[in-house]
């Protein structure tokens, strides 16, 4: 079931598969209906995707295959064509070639800014390269440092901070296990997504890990605690982007999980839309009843019961634990 809202006041039932969720944070949900009794299987807004990435997350693990044949691909065809007497040096390059940019489908011929390392899931410590064009197109990353193994390996590229999309370059990246939190976050003119686990993943060598300057992106603000797999007692830590924007929430001092985390923690004054700020949530039982209530610019809405809920503990001393701009190395 998911849950299709229109209005504070005017409310209509549905429930539907959960996305992305930083163990550390997931998105918000826009207007309730008729009161839900469990919290499986939340609906979540779809986050619009930035200018260089695409937010929407594909439903399996294999990215869709285009039948674009790439520059470099041609020009082999061609050269065998007119001299099937090649040297074997030759032959031995252009096989080492479709090896290190082979995708999930094992199609060379896909564009290399699209390329993946879906096919090379669980060769975990194993390291590729991969060749990517100048003046390259930008596709859809999850994470940050480290990424879900579906994302654009040359985006993620810039994003690290390794190459840019005008003059592209030849990175090595390293194939590891999945992780339960792939945080989104901005940096080097990339906007990447958030997601929460997934069964594989990759790094880069040369920018491991937390050796990196990334800024929250103002997805943060659309994070709640419905589509992720928190539990009661769980802790969660967001951190809210600057220039922020507000979204839906539900209760007052203590929420329905879906709210968003950041808006809600602008109602009780421990943030501010325009200066963001890290935040610590108490994931709690579900309330028979939640109480609306209008301070410090948020209007907050009235809920009968919900299954799960969150609250924010008097102590806002992040636990040490991963954060949305925690990127610890995944065990390979």
């Amino acid at each position: 079931m998911s849950l299709d809202r229109t209005t504070p006041t005017t409310r209509a039932l549905t429930f539907a598969a959960a996305a992305a969720f930083v163990l550390i944070a997931a998105g918000c949900s826009s207007d309730k209906a008729a009161a839900p009794t469990t919290t499986a299987a939340k609906a979540t807004t779809t986050v619009a995707a930035p200018a260089t990435t695409d937010s929407t997350k594909p439903t399996d693990a294999t990215s869709p295959a285009t039948a674009a044949t790439t520059a470099p691909t041609e020009a082999t065809t061609a050269d065998t064509t007119a001299d099937t007497t090649a040297p074997s040096d030759t032959t031995a390059a252009t096989s080492e070639a479709t090896v290190d940019t082979t995708t999930a489908g094992g199609d060379a011929a896909v564009p290399v800014w699209e390329q993946n390392a879906v096919a090379h899931r669980g060769q975990n410590g194993k390291t590729f390269t991969i060749d990517c064009t100048k003046d390259g197109t930008p596709g859809p990353i999850w994470g940050t440092e480290t990424y879900t193994d579906d994302s654009s390996i040359c985006t993620a590229a810039v994003h690290v901070g390794l190459i840019t999309v005008a003059t592209g370059g030849k990175v090595s990246y390293q194939i590891a296990a999945g992780t339960d939190t792939y945080p989104g976050m901005d940096g080097n003119g990339v906007t990447s997504s958030q997601y929460g686990e997934w069964p594989g993943s990759f790094v880069f060598p040369d920018a491991p890990p937390g050796s990196g300057t990334f800024t929250p992106s103002t997805e943060t603000w659309d994070e709640s605690v419905s589509t992720g797999t928190a539990a009661v007692g769980d802790k969660i830590v967001v951190d809210c982007s600057t220039d922020g924007h507000l979204g839906s929430v539900w209760g007052t001092g203590t929420y329905t999980s879906d709210s968003s985390i950041c808006t809600a923690a602008v109602l009780e004054g421990l943030v501010t839309v325009d200066k963001g700020g890290v935040v610590v949530v108490d994931v709690t039982a579900g309330q028979d009843s939640y109480k609306g209530s209008t301070k410090n610019g948020v209007t907050s809405s009235d809920y009968a019961a919900w299954g799960l809920s969150f609250s924010f503990p008097k102590d806002q001393t992040p636990p040490p634990t991963k954060t949305t701009s925690d990127t610890t190395t995944p065990t390979t």
